[in-house]
């Protein structure tokens, strides 16, 4: 089942709460996780150590296609004629993510790796609601800087998420038929005799209507009825 970009996206950061470090005076320190970036002036106190998960890519899967164009989610009932929810068919991503580790000392860079490496196997599984989606590691990289006077540790994965999302953004409601009767009819016609003259000798043309007559009015014999409604549905060949 098909998942929401936002769905997806918060299973996925929830892997990574939770952690905690023991401090160098004691203690120890809940390690905040961000989606995107830390805010240099909300958070000058938690950007170290930290988890920031930056969203860097969003590739259709195209070996994932399908030929549906959209599909019925909804039936409303509660109006009459009842309204048909449909919404485009879900596609299939490969959505990218980096997950960065920040550190200040050497003892938080260390031990932030090793319980990250362990969040995820190189290729493992998303728990999204109802439905599990493929995890793959593409890389892992170090980018460890020095600024001015201290040391800041950086450390990286990068994710790809197989995944089915769901498009809620362009649903089309419209009114749907719930009964259908149709009856077909033969048109009674009748036989004109056409006088000779001069120039032509008699001739019979048949299945001409009357001069006055037209399809609407003319006499007509039932020859099928069919109806039908989304409960029922009933033939008769024989009328």
């Amino acid at each position: 089942m098909a998942k929401t970009l936002p769905e997806i996206e918060e299973s996925f950061a929830s892997v990574f709460y939770g952690k905690t470090i023991e401090k160098v005076n004691g203690g120890r320190a809940n390690v905040p996780v961000f989606l995107d970036y830390p805010d240099p002036e909300e958070a000058v106190d938690q950007r170290y150590p930290s988890i920031s998960i930056k969203m860097t890519g969003l590739e259709p899967s195209v070996e994932n296609y399908e030929n549906r164009q959209d599909v019925l989610v909804e039936m409303d009932y509660s109006v009459d004629p009842p309204v048909t929810i449909s919404r485009r068919a879900p596609v299939w991503y490969n959505i990218r993510y980096e997950v960065c580790a920040y550190s200040l000392n050497a003892l938080d860079d260390r031990e932030l790796t090793r319980w990250l490496e362990g969040r995820f196997a190189p290729r493992f599984f998303l728990d999204v609601g109802d439905e599990s989606f493929n995890v793959f590691r593409v890389s892992f990289d170090i980018n460890d800087r020095v600024d001015v006077d201290m040391v800041i540790y950086d450390k990286t994965w990068t994710y790809s998420i197989l995944a089915e999302i769901e498009d809620t953004d362009n649903d089309v409601y419209s009114r749907a038929v719930t009964s259908m009767a149709i009856k077909s009819s033969l048109v009674r016609t009748t036989n004109k005799q056409i006088e000779p003259t001069t120039k032509s000798v008699a001739q019979m043309v048949y299945n001409a209507p009357k001069a006055a007559e037209s399809a609407v009015d003319a006499e007509k014999v039932t020859h099928r009825v069919l109806q039908f409604d989304d409960q029922n549905y009933w033939f008769d060949p024989n009328k």
